[in-house]
């Protein structure tokens, strides 16, 4: 691939020409000068790899002479050429604003000459080049996007389409937008054959395999974030200024104020970023969005904004208790293995926990239409920030879903209309009300109701 090659890449490269431009923009002379007071000059030999699956890079490279060839491979094994880069392009994807570990392989095709730009560096380019920032993060963020959807980068996941742990690792890579992708043993005799070999009992499944071709057997998300490199091992010798608990709405928010006024902030959340907003499909009354956006198109654009002003995120981060009592007036925060974090301040921002309606059996009936609701919606291939997980205590999210017949669904905070025209076109058995009196359903929080749709 090159130069001349650009029109046949576009398929590969995830569009039409316009977006192409967009994922692998080429800087000007004078939009390099600009950025070398951001990095140091490096030189690689030809065939020598700039970075590596797996391993955390240098940061951002700016070719300036020569040519790289970038290239995904998955834990496997199996290669699929990217695109090659020449004098002007620049190498990175979000990952690398928080020196995280890249997701494709980089090797120089001839002797090459780049700008090394580092995570550090990098976020202050964003912020000092307004107009140069903006292209450079719009890239990245195209980027990891065309790398979800190519299906064939990140770890892999090795276990029966229906199998309840891989959903449940499924979905927390998902609603953290790392790209991944799925074998079933049933269909491919290579994963198979490694079952066979490496997982004798049931409860080892789903298989993991990472991007350096270590397997896991099935791991939790804070044992898969760390193999991946998702999560750091928090520093304990640094005071942060603020400690963020809750990567919701509120929690990323003050994120990004913080972080804009240079405070140290970091923020936990013990699954994913988003919250319960993260898992909306349309979100009509947020300032800004007059046509409404999707939950994870809102909250994932917060992620990166906090992350682009130095916010280090924690995620899995489970806070297991908080110390007020120390001399100096900070906070002592305990999260996942006992590893200890230090604050000037802590910011609670954990959301609210539905009340649940007295029903015999919900549990049950919680799990199996959560269950359904995600292989529904994976098997549906949707674009990746509409892919969401949806319990059912949790407000009716879309009305393009299709609902398990013969469950029960609870619709929190929703108005018997907003009920009615999602039970449209289906026989609607019953609509169990929480609220037992007029004066409460009177009241602006309205009661939370059970939907059973008919067989």
């Amino acid at each position: 691939m090159g130069e001349h090659g650009k029109d046949q890449d576009l398929p590969a490269a995830g569009g039409a020409a316009g977006r192409y431009q967009q994922t692998y923009p080429e800087l000007t002379a004078h939009e390099i000068d600009r950025l070398r007071r951001f990095g140091e000059i490096k030189h690689y030999a030809r065939d020598e790899k700039l970075f590596e699956v797996g391993k955390v890079t240098a940061g951002m490279f700016v070719v300036l002479k020569g040519h790289v060839c970038i290239s995904q491979r998955d834990g496997r094994g199996r290669v699929t050429p990217v695109v090659e880069q020449g004098p002007g392009h620049f190498l990175a994807e979000v990952g690398q604003l928080t020196g995280k570990a890249a997701l494709v392989d980089g090797y120089a095709e001839e002797d090459v000459e780049v700008l090394a730009i580092s995570p550090e560096n990098l976020r202050r380019l964003m912020v000092t080049e307004a107009e140069l920032g903006e292209r450079i993060m719009r890239a990245l963020i195209l980027r990891r996007v065309n790398l979800i959807q190519s299906g064939t980068a990140g770890p892999v996941l090795i276990g029966p389409a229906s199998s309840p742990n891989l959903i449940r690792l499924q979905g927390f890579l998902t609603r953290n937008g790392f790209p991944h992708h799925i074998v079933d043993p049933g269909t491919d005799p290579e994963a198979a054959e490694l079952i066979a070999r490496t997982a004798p009992s049931p409860s080892d499944l789903p298989l993991v395999i990472c991007l350096d071709g270590t397997v896991m057997k099935n791991p939790t998300e804070v044992q898969l974030a760390r193999a991946l490199g998702m999560i750091k091992t928090p520093t304990t010798d640094i005071l942060f200024d603020v400690a963020v608990v809750g990567a919701g709405p509120a929690g990323l928010a003050t994120s990004v104020y913080g972080g804009s006024e240079g405070l140290s902030i970091v923020c936990l959340d013990t699954r994913a970023f988003g919250g319960q907003a993260g898992a909306s499909a349309r979100i009509e009354n947020y300032f800004g969005f007059p046509t409404g956006i999707s939950g994870m198109a809102l909250t994932a654009r917060a992620h990166l904004q906090a992350q682009k002003f130095g916010t280090e995120m924690v995620i899995p981060g489970d806070v297991k208790s908080l110390d007020c009592s120390r001399r100096d007036g900070s906070f002592s925060i305990v999260v996942n293995d006992g590893v200890k974090l230090y604050a000037r301040a802590v910011v609670v921002a954990t959301g609210a926990r539905y009340r649940r309606p007295d029903l015999s059996r919900l549990a049950e009936f919680e799990w199996q239409l959560q269950l359904h609701l995600q292989v529904r919606q994976l098997q549906s291939r949707l674009p990746v920030w509409q892919l969401h997980v949806l319990p059912v205590r949790r407000k009716l999210q879309s009305q393009r879903q299709r609902w398990t017949r013969g469950l029960c669904a609870s619709l929190p905070r929703v108005g018997g209309s907003a009920v009615l025209r999602r039970a449209r076109r289906r026989r609607c058995i019953g609509l169990h009300h929480r609220r037992q009196h007029a004066a409460e359903r009177s009241r602006r929080a309205r009661g939370e109701y059970v939907l059973v749709l008919g067989r």
